[in-house]
């Protein structure tokens, strides 16, 4: 462990580059100091927010381009030369290439648009005459202008438009023979506005049209910034001492709309919230709200790399069972890099109205001197776009279907956008500042303190009392440290013999029947939590109330509260926007909590509600089901939470379907993939998955299983910030005396101590790898403590013994002792060292790991 010599397996560290793309050699610096707060990104964030709002400031740009080739170009030709045409130089304009089109925003009204137009002189075209172009000018569909036919011989011309007050308009070249070599410019481009003001385009400041708030929609077929403009925006601003509360309201005196952003600006934090949100103070329904980008925000970057991750597998309609390997979820939170000058745009988002099934709603721009990394607060059904245009990335994120009247006194909000600008040259210092600010700022705290996951044990359902009994004497007796006994489903329903295997039981169908079985607990749960609490544990019990079976009483009481088929033995949809649902499940579930003594509840959510909501709302009231449905999702947890205050709740939802950080702030997923349902999944995705996840949140776990029993590599593969880890979860897995429980003691003991740096940060050693015959490597530092972890694993088919890897976040000025807690050896080293010429792992067997805590020591 002590040799430092210079090790790398050629083929395991071919990549090389930012931390996200391999396990890199580089040079500590501040940013990879700790909780040190950078004033260069704190000042970034503040200069931003000082400009918004600003209806006083006239503001113009290019909205989005597209052309036959290259970028454009501000006050350059498409191949970056000075704007010529007919031997004439222009200081500024547009140089694009034909056919394309640009499209400028302002937020002013404008009278006039005028520039010369033509082919651009220059070694390219001067000698090559193919391509003929026409120039025009369009507004509100409608052309307002057309030049001649041009090519390289042709003078420019002077083309001018009457636009007659609007705020937005299209320039269009087309070509009439060819394209190649079509290199349109318009220079000495102009606005006039209303009021006489001119405004050159193609000069610094209008690369992109910057709009008064990051956010953008259609009201009544006029657009955020001219209505904005039009009636004005009034600020606000409330210090207190985590953040600033910046307040916008607009309001339409002719129809009654209301407009409120509010944003919320952290001071610890390069990071700001901001929340939008529509009510109508009118008599009258309003005009239609439609087309809400709750991001919408432009940066300047290059190179432009976007990084993002798979969410968990939308596996529905793919036939499952007991004998599954799990690999249907190989993709699950896979990091996904996109080079966005190859992609010009990429789309993604939730799918079926669950926020995190197929991507993640969380993203992060890299560039040459830092980045931009967003969040999306929405459990429901958004989506993202990300086009570029030049050196401009345009991001908008939304509900991805709202078209909406509001009725006479109907507010909305609509989804919550997270925001953190960075500085540096990798994107880890963007991720790592996201979970610092998810700790302390999202997740919730108790006693004072961040949320810490626990390791729980995980137990079927359906078992009866005395299982459940035996189970935690045993915990008790072998001295486990378990933090909760977990009961998941199959507890509920009809007085009946439930089946002794999960996979047989028909716990789905009884879903909406929220009664204990008497069968199996005739007294109900309060003796099993009472046996838990006087083991040493806390008490987890699982639900689902969003969904009910149709047919069970509760649905065929209330058919007004539930939405979908009526057709017994369908899945129903519990409406959340119905107050009198609302306030049932509220009732409900919070008398479970007080007669069965839960400490932690857990809510899963097996469907996709999409559809309920779809088919419930009316043309002129989309989306409006799918609001009413979160909104009420996100007060029946504040409720519990304001009933319960130290109450834990689970986010389930088929495992890691609804990671978005609105349910980060209520909640913790305990259950994050539900690969681990499937005994004999493959270990090595457990570490791609907490690789995944661990880029974007910081507390969440998997689970592991008994078949692993005396598995170190598999128990280790599946540490994160917390653990389920099964013993003997139901009555098909008898319960065996030769187990062997020393072994459990030792790996749990191993992870009380590893947790507290799973809430640190995060820097992958490797790139992240679906093969198996690669390694993984990761390491989480705690720089307020100046402790560590270290993890590596030599897959199943990995032919690689060993390999070199520098660390990160160190002190290179301190000492480090590191402790190998399989070789039982320690060593000092300098921080230096560490981070530069790293420390060779070798693991002579493959399906091995080894973990290494590390601890400051001394400062030279």
């Amino acid at each position: 462990m002590g040799n430092l010599k210079i090790f790398v397996s050629l083929g395991l560290m071919l990549a090389a580059g930012h931390l996200l793309d391999a396990g890199n050699q580089t040079k500590g610096t501040e940013m990879d100091s700790g909780y040190i707060t950078n004033a260069d990104e704190i000042q970034r964030v503040s200069q931003w927010v000082a400009g918004l709002g600003d209806t006083g400031t006239d503001k113009i740009g290019v909205e989005s381009s597209r052309q036959g080739w290259g970028n454009l170009g501000m006050s350059k030709s498409v191949i970056g030369e000075p704007l010529s045409m007919a031997g004439k130089k222009y200081e500024w304009g547009l140089g694009t290439h034909a056919d394309g089109e640009i499209v400028i925003h302002s937020n002013f009204p404008i009278k006039t648009f005028r520039a010369w137009v033509g082919i651009d002189h220059n070694k390219v075209t001067a000698d090559i005459h193919l391509a003929e172009v026409v120039f025009s000018v369009w507004a509100n569909g409608k052309q307002l202008a057309e030049s001649r036919p041009m090519n390289i011989r042709s003078a420019p011309e002077k083309l001018e438009a009457c636009l007659g007050g609007v705020s937005d308009f299209v320039l269009k070249n087309k070509t009439r023979t060819v394209i190649n070599y079509g290199h349109a410019d318009w220079a000495e481009a102009e606005v006039v506005a209303q009021d006489g003001k001119v405004f050159k385009l193609g000069v610094p400041g209008t690369e992109t049209a910057v709009p008064l708030l990051p956010v953008s929609f259609q009201y009544g077929g006029m657009t955020a910034d001219a209505w904005f403009r039009k009636w004005g925006i009034v600020k606000t601003q409330i210090d207190s001492p985590e953040f600033i509360t910046h307040k916008y309201v607009t309001t339409d005196r002719d129809t009654g709309l209301e407009c409120t952003f509010e944003l919320q600006q952290y001071k610890k934090f390069p990071a700001v919230i901001w929340n939008l949100g529509f009510k109508n103070i009118g008599t009258k329904n309003t005009l239609v709200l439609e087309q809400v980008k709750t991001l919408d925000y432009r940066n300047i970057s290059k190179p432009k790399i976007l990084y993002r991750s798979r969410g968990a597998f939308h596996y529905e309609n793919e036939p499952l069972d007991a004998n599954s390997s799990g690999e249907a979820f190989r993709e699950d939170f896979l990091l996904v890099k996109n080079d966005l000058e190859k992609t010009a745009e990429v789309v993604f988002g939730g799918v079926g109205g669950r926020s995190s099934v197929d991507w993640m709603p969380y993203f992060n721009l890299a560039g040459s001197d830092g980045g931009v990394l967003f969040g999306i607060g929405w459990t429901g059904q958004w989506q993202t776009k990300v086009s570029t245009n030049g050196d401009i990335v345009h991001f908008q994120s939304g509900m991805e279907f709202i078209h909406t009247v509001l009725h006479p006194g109907e507010s909305i909000r609509q989804p919550a956008t997270l925001m953190i600008r960075w500085v540096g040259n990798d994107p880890i210092r963007g991720h790592n500042l996201l979970r610092r600010f998810m700790t302390d700022e999202i997740m919730p705290h108790y006693d004072g303190k961040p949320l810490q996951a626990p390791i729980t044990y995980g137990a079927w359902g359906g078992m009866p009392v005395e299982e459940h009994l035996k189970r935690i004497k045993l915990i008790k007796e072998q001295r486990l440290p378990y933090d909760y006994y977990w009961i998941d489903a199959g507890w509920y329903g009809p007085d009946e013999a439930v089946d002794p295997d999960p996979f047989k039981s028909k716990w789905p169908i009884y879903v909406g029947i929220w009664k204990h079985n008497k069968v199996n607990y005739p007294q109900g749960l309060k003796p099993v939590s009472d046996a838990a609490h006087q083991a040493g544990m806390k008490f987890l019990l699982w639900f689902e109330p969003e969904r009910a079976v149709c047919g069970t009483p509760i649905t065929e009481e209330h058919p007004d509260w539930f939405l979908g088929k009526r057709q017994k033995g369908e899945n129903l949809l519990l409406n959340l926007g119905n107050h009198e649902a609302w306030k049932w499940c509220t009732e409900l579930v919070a008398g479970k909590i007080k007669e069965y003594g839960i400490d932690c509840y857990r809510q899963d959510f097996n469907f996709s509600p999409l559809f309920y909501w779809q088919e419930n709302d009316t043309p002129d009231r989309v989306g409006i089901t799918e609001i009413r449905h979160i909104t009420g999702l996100y007060a029946f947890w504040d409720e519990l939470r304001k009933r319960n205050p130290n109450l834990l709740i689970d986010n389930c939802a088929s495992g890691g379907r609804r990671l978005d950080f609105e349910m980060m702030r209520r909640s913790i997923p305990l259950w994050s993939s539900d690969m681990q349902c499937f005994l004999k999944h493959t270990t090595e995705r457990n570490q791609q998955q907490v690789y995944g996840l661990s880029l974007w949140i910081p507390q969440f776990s998997f689970g592991t299983h008994i078949n692993h029993q005396g598995d170190t590599y598999h128990f280790r593969s599946t540490m994160a910030g917390g653990i389920v880890a099964h013993l003997f979860a139901d009555q098909t897995i008898p319960i065996d005396q030769k187990y062997p429980f020393q072994w459990l003691r030792d790996r749990m003991a191993e992870y009380h101590r590893a947790k507290v740096y799973f809430s640190g940060d995060f820097y992958p050693l490797l790139s992240q790898s679906e093969s198996f015959q690669d390694w993984s490597a990761y390491q989480f530092d705690r720089p307020d403590t100046g402790g560590g972890l270290l993890e590596f694993f030599r897959k199943k088919d990995s032919p690689f013994s060993k390999f070199e890897v520098p660390m990160h976040g160190l002190d290179p000025a301190a000492d480090y002792e590191l402790e190998d807690v399989d070789l039982k050896q320690k060593n000092t080293f300098r921080g230096s060292d560490l981070m530069t010429r790293g420390i060779t792992v070798e693991l002579p067997e493959r399906r091995s790991s080894r973990l290494i805590f590390y601890q400051k020591k001394t400062v030279r």
